[in-house]
């Protein structure tokens, strides 16, 4: 069946604009994809490295709790084992440093407080307190005065660091657990000398459940070592800070423990979700907020923010990447290409032109040179050697599609013929070929006829469906001074009138 227009120059540019726009779309739509799965990537990877960073921040937490509580239990074991921290007056009299009436015992005490302090460096201070018949009574034991903590001579004094210490709700609880489990209290921020340090009470009881004479075990825990260590564990790209549902941050001590709005805000988001930590975007970073729990479900009333960088999206996405300098350099070629195209369509508007330059690429038939403004040049030239030259041309295409060409040629034509060989030639072999596509048969016969008036014809015949010429075709004979006939279906001729009028 025939393609019309098939080999029209016109429809094939507008087939290369065609390609050349799906192209540059189709590198477009990829570079778009291949984009957004960097970014999806990159999300993935950091969004792993906070989930892996939040199971570490739970295990550290914990880690650091149960080492604590290990210390407070095992003071209470040795404690009860000693058997005098009940004694009436020892306290009192190791606050007293004339009285040494507990001398042995006293030391014994001392040393076991201090030593239990010094395990933790986080422990600071660590106190006995003890509730008797001869009223309350303490004991603290700090590091910031070597090993022992300073005397406190004023009963009174003593009296109330004692009352301040027991009436607590952490030591209430652990007092009437009867040493059961270790109690804790909530963050606070406590000032020593010009600095606020963050901290935890944490204590057990040192009585059994019965027993007249009660008393506990505090160990006070700087929670500025837990927020150092945690984002010495975070590394290189991360963030990780401790702080307190209001925003305030568990780092190094400072004058002032101010609530941080941005710290206060994100700590609203996470605790005002209600679900399992998630990550969310906000102010160009990813966070996961992991709320802290003690080792038996109670909250800690503290909050892990972990941060880091979120992946560049739109177009610091693009710049990130070589696609930029791709795209670039395919919108150049893309633009060269549709200059050539549409260069070489202001070109192949004149029919004639076209086809001559066509047909002189793919069969260079005759020599004439171009001197008249249409270029077309009529010169005498010898019939069947153009011809020959036609045939080889059309054979080579009927050889490409499979087909066989059959031409003919009358011996009673003349052996010169006047035309321009160049665009008389370009015209049959674009005729050939509209044949070619036409025709449902393995054969093209072409033959060469003289008719009456120095007529010469040159006729085409194909089996299948209908042959014709097409509008460019028609204008060339027509310079030519020829015409197409196609009255009957597989026959198309180009007849020129005149063609042996000089050699008659």
């Amino acid at each position: 069946m025939k393609r019309p227009g098939f080999l029209d120059p016109k429809h094939l540019r507008f087939v290369g604009l065609a390609c050349v726009g799906l192209a540059m779309s189709g590198l477009v739509v990829g570079a778009k994809r291949d984009v957004g799965s960097r970014t999806e990537q990159a999300w993935q990877i950091r969004s792993e490295r906070l989930r892996d960073l939040g199971r570490s921040t739970n295990l550290l937490f914990l880690a650091e709790a149960s080492r604590v509580d290990s210390l407070l239990q095992r003071l209470r074991t040795e404690l009860r084992a000693q058997g005098f921290w009940n004694r009436p007056g020892i306290l009192d009299a190791l606050n007293l440093e004339e009285d040494d009436r507990w001398e042995v015992e006293g030391r014994r005490l001392l040393a076991l407080l201090r030593r239990g302090r010094q395990e933790i460096d986080d422990v600071d201070p660590l106190e006995l307190v003890v509730a008797g018949q001869s009223g309350l009574s303490m004991l603290r034991v700090d590091g910031v005065h070597g090993l022992a903590s300073p005397p406190v001579p004023d009963s009174r004094e003593r009296e109330g660091l004692a009352k301040a210490l027991w009436y607590a709700d952490e030591i209430r609880r652990a007092v009437e657990s009867g040493g059961r489990r270790v109690e804790r209290g909530d963050p606070t921020f406590e000032r020593v000398e010009d600095a606020e340090i963050p901290s935890l009470r944490v204590a057990i009881g040192l009585n059994e459940p019965g027993e007249l004479v009660q008393g506990a075990i505090v160990a006070t825990v700087r929670l500025d070592g837990l927020a150092r260590r945690l984002a010495a564990l975070a590394g290189a790209g991360l963030e990780a800070e401790i702080v307190t549902p209001d925003g305030r941050r568990l780092g190094s001590p400072s004058a002032e423990a101010a609530v941080e709005p941005r710290l206060a805000s994100l700590a609203a988001r996470v605790l005002g979700t209600g679900e399992a930590p998630g990550i969310f975007e906000a102010d160009g970073r990813l966070v996961l907020g992991i709320p802290l729990a003690h080792a038996d479900g109670r909250p800690a009333h503290l909050l892990a923010l972990l941060e880091t960088a979120a992946p560049p999206q739109g177009f610091p996405a693009w710049r990130s990447t070589a696609w930029p300098g791709v795209l670039c350099l395919a919108a150049l070629i893309s633009a060269v290409a549709v200059w050539a195209l549409l260069r070489r369509r202001r070109e192949d508007l004149l029919p004639g032109p076209a086809i001559k330059t066509g047909t002189r690429e793919a069969c260079p038939v005759g020599t004439a040179e171009v001197t008249s403004s249409d270029g077309i040049r009529f010169e005498p030239f010898v019939l069947r050697e153009w011809l020959s030259d036609v045939r080889s041309c059309l054979e080579r295409d009927a050889a490409i599609r499979g087909l066989a060409l059959d031409l003919r040629c009358e011996r009673s034509l003349p052996d010169t013929l006047e035309s321009d060989p160049a665009w008389l030639g370009g015209l049959l072999v674009a005729m050939g070929r509209e044949a070619l596509d036409a025709t449902a048969d393995e054969r093209l016969c072409f033959e060469v006829l003289e008719d009456v008036g120095q007529t010469v014809r040159f006729e085409l015949t194909v089996a299948g469906g209908p042959v014709e010429p097409v509008d460019s075709m028609e204008i060339v004979a027509s310079r030519l001074g020829g015409r197409f006939e196609s009255g009957e279906e597989g026959h198309m001729a180009l007849i020129l009138e005149g063609a042996f009028a000089r050699n008659t």
